[in-house]
């Protein structure tokens, strides 16, 4: 989902990034103390997970290359 900034050099400065998802946020009329890429990146998540994507899908997803805040996330779901 956001692995662009892997890519060197980066296509997507975080700055840019953030004008981008606050961007989209007000776009769909989504009104939040925090339209941050991360609360973005963390809400695809726990929907994908919610879905049954199983966590390491979920992580390359991501852009990660290891998966414990993934496995955090599941363990919320699966409590609530």
């Amino acid at each position: 989902m956001f692995s662009a900034a892997l890519v060197s050099p980066p296509l997507i400065i975080d700055m840019s990034l953030d004008k981008i998802v606050h961007s989209a946020f007000d776009t769909i009329g989504h009104e939040d103390d925090d339209t941050s890429p991360q609360n973005l990146r963390s809400t695809y998540s726990r929907r994908t997970l919610l879905q049954g994507i199983s966590p390491a899908v979920v992580s390359l997803r991501r852009g990660q290359s290891s998966n414990p805040t993934v496995h955090r996330m599941l363990a919320t779901i699966e409590v609530v």
